[in-house]
């Protein structure tokens, strides 16, 4: 009875443990998803309001003249319809941007976009350790119920949702196979973090399967608390970032169509 209530606590704690983890993933994705959101829009914002400032200005300068000395000259406005669609350039770089870290934070990126976007700063390593951690739980619980490693990789293929990581553990479960150490399996993983290089260079020795069953553990907690403390200063850094940038194209578009008016002006005194 005593031995039944233990497995019974045992399996409850566990499937705990591993709804925290996956809130803890939500969550990651949640934040980055809404800051990422903000940040687009307080850029979009900017573009637009900076835009519609150029083209105003430059349209009220239209087929004006002006004098310089006793010469009547025309009032040149090319460079502020340039300036203008340098502005629409920009917001169309910020979509494409957007789009792709958002399909990169939900996992609808192809595999090599996928592998370019863990580049990006702060948003890249937050989602490298959400990535990481979802395999080493596959692996944590595979172990547990003592499968091989090949099983394992195999089963986190199905489980895991980054592209990238999914054709690695594809193609590592063959290696396994094949007879390749596990520790070199780990150490070439594309997607790798702390917690995964920690676990290669443990597994260069063989080892009991309790010592693999809290080698894994510990590094799905690491990646995990990982992903917290990455998320909260990848938030932060977008919202500033986004905000000065704004600031900054909002008053360079307020700066150009200053100096028009000033050289409008200037030219009829």
């Amino acid at each position: 009875m005593i031995s039944h209530d233990t497995n019974l606590d045992g399996k409850i704690a566990q499937n705990a443990e591993a709804e925290l983890w996956k809130e803890i993933r939500n969550q990651t994705r949640r934040s980055l998803s809404v800051s990422l959101t903000f940040a687009y829009f307080y850029l979009m914002g900017a573009l637009m309001v900076g835009s519609y400032l150029i083209k105003a200005v430059s349209e009220v300068g239209r087929e004006a003249v002006y004098y310089v000395g006793w010469e009547l000259t025309e009032l040149d406005v090319t460079w502020m319809t340039r300036f203008a669609w340098s502005y629409a350039a920009l917001a169309l770089i910020a979509t494409i941007m957007y789009v792709v870290a958002m399909l990169f934070i939900h996992n609808k990126l192809p595999t090599h976009l996928a592998l370019a976007a863990t580049k990006i700063p702060w948003i890249g390593s937050t989602m490298r350790a959400v990535s990481v951690g979802r395999l080493c739980e596959s692996v944590l619980h595979s172990v547990k119920q003592s499968r091989t490693y090949d099983e394992a990789l195999t089963i986190a293929t199905s489980e895991v949702g980054d592209a990238a990581l999914r054709r690695w553990s594809a193609t590592s479960s063959d290696r396994v196979r094949a007879g390749h150490p596990i520790s070199g399996i780990l150490g070439s993983c594309p997607v790798g973090d702390q917690p995964l290089l920690a676990i290669a260079a443990f597994m260069e020795q063989e080892r009991t399967g309790e010592e693999a069953i809290r080698v894994w553990h510990l590094a799905t907690e690491e990646c995990h608390a990982l992903a917290q403390s990455r998320v909260a200063r990848a938030t932060q850094f977008l919202s500033v970032s986004a905000l000065l940038i704004s600031v900054f194209l909002a008053a360079f578009a307020m700066l150009g169509s200053s100096a028009f008016i000033s050289t409008v002006l200037s030219g009829l005194m």
